[in-house]
């Protein structure tokens, strides 16, 4: 139990949080992680964006978009696109085979897609949100 306590307050103070709510029960968590004791590390502090939904961790977004009626969350993460369903509480990838980070997002959620735009001349994607 002491060892967890450690652990947890050790984690308290390495991170420092601060929230954003976008509305239909989704929140932006920015965190601030102190790595200068970690051996290799690039930067002295870290720097993540988290998505939430509720108290679920849906991941370390970079660029997102929440549909209109907030049903769906379509997320960079890691390289990788992922779209949540807060009906289903499922979350699928949805990356079209190569790497490009999102530009913009318009949904036509009555269509049942999302069109997504990208920098550096990607072609842009058409993303069913219906599997």
């Amino acid at each position: 139990m002491t060892r967890f306590c450690a652990f947890l307050l050790l984690g308290l103070l390495a991170c420092s949080c601060s929230s954003q709510r976008l509305g239909h029960g989704y929140r932006l968590v920015s965190r601030t992680v102190d790595m200068r004791n970690v051996t290799g590390a690039f930067e002295g502090l870290a720097h993540y964006t988290d998505l939430y939904c509720g108290a679920r961790r849906l991941g370390t977004v970079g660029q997102y978009s929440v549909s209109p009626s907030g049903r769906f969350a379509l997320f960079e993460d890691n390289g990788r696109l992922l779209l949540f369903d807060r009906e289903l509480g499922q979350t699928r990838e949805v990356t079209d085979g190569s790497f490009a980070i999102p530009k913009s997002f318009a949904w036509s959620e009555s269509a049942g897609v999302v069109e997504v735009a990208y920098y550096e001349g990607h072609a842009p994607s058409r993303i069913r949100v219906w599997k």
